[in-house]
């Protein structure tokens, strides 16, 4: 007859199993998320000169706050040409200081990726030595949400002079593409991909970039840069979604952001624009990756 001990310590350890298999089922389900919300926000242009860039910011993050995507959205991506250190009465340390505690406030992840603005001089030094390795530190990432991921890339590389790892210039149709970051998009992008870069492909001195999204079936690539562009579009067989810009000084009428809802097991595509001005939603878009006969609309 086994000790009443022996019985509570074989009851203890049943419990702590069971603990253990619940707690990891409940982590398989949160890896294996069904459903995803993306932020893509981009060309704020904080500190840029003769343009009263605090209203743009106070919109853009008091809209992520009052619409619930800065403690509800799985990931904020700040998609490059957010600072532009250009006003002269604006210490540089001091931009990226109040910029980067804006981004701090907001209760879910995100990421912030560079743009050709956050190149300081050109061939010089990026912010990513003000802003801190904690968010700028490396030139790709890839974000997992169990069977699917997002790749993203920054447009401004840390190492101008390495014959292997090419840097950009600010000029258009010569941003290179470095060889590290072709490894990497090869090694990490398919059908169940999304691919986030300032720079739109079309501004790359290499066909590379497109040739790789669209030979692994990529089914969507977000670009920004081009404050004008706020739509969507095909792009031989690729999704192309643009930002428009949630600052700056010229662009589209509307200051906006992108708002991306993804369906990951029937691989459907919720989005839309949100005007930071007055929160209004535009430019609703649904698109099946599943069957690609039936993209929905796009506007050229």
């Amino acid at each position: 007859m086994f000790s009443k001990q022996f019985r509570i310590s074989i009851v203890v350890l049943l419990i702590i199993l069971v603990l253990i298999l619940v707690l990891k089922a409940n982590l398989i389900q949160v890896n294996q998320k069904e459903n995803v919300t993306i932020i893509v926000a981009a060309d704020l242009h904080y500190c840029q000169d003769n343009v009263d860039f605090t209203i743009y910011s106070d919109r853009l993050f008091g809209s992520l706050r009052s619409k619930g995507y800065s403690n509800s959205a799985d990931l904020i991506i700040f998609n490059g040409d957010m600072l532009s250190s250009e006003d002269p009465d604006k210490n540089i340390t001091d931009c990226v200081s109040e910029l980067k505690e804006a981004m701090d406030s907001l209760e879910t992840d995100y990421l912030y990726l560079m743009g050709n603005h956050e190149l300081l001089e050109e061939g010089g030094e990026t912010i990513a030595e003000y802003f801190g390795n904690s968010v700028v530190d490396t030139e790709y990432y890839n974000i997992e949400f169990g069977s699917f991921n997002v790749v993203g890339w920054n447009s401004v590389i840390f190492s101008p002079d390495d014959p292997n790892n090419l840097g950009n210039t600010t000029h258009f149709n010569e941003y290179h593409l470095p060889v590290a970051t072709e490894r990497f998009l090869l090694d990490n992008v398919d059908e169940n991909s999304f691919v986030v870069q300032h720079i739109p492909i079309s501004e790359y001195n290499t066909s590379r970039v497109l040739e790789i999204l669209t030979a692994n079936n990529v089914p969507l690539n977000v670009q920004s840069h081009w404050h004008d562009r706020d739509y969507c579009k095909k792009k031989e067989g690729l999704t192309v979604c643009y930002t428009g810009r949630s600052g700056g000084s010229w662009g589209a009428i509307n200051v906006s952001y992108r708002v991306i809802d993804y369906d990951i097991k029937n691989r459907i595509m919720y989005t839309k624009l949100i005007n930071t001005a007055d929160n209004s939603e535009y430019r609703h878009q649904v698109i099946n990756f599943s069957d690609y006969s039936d993209q929905g609309s796009f506007t050229d």
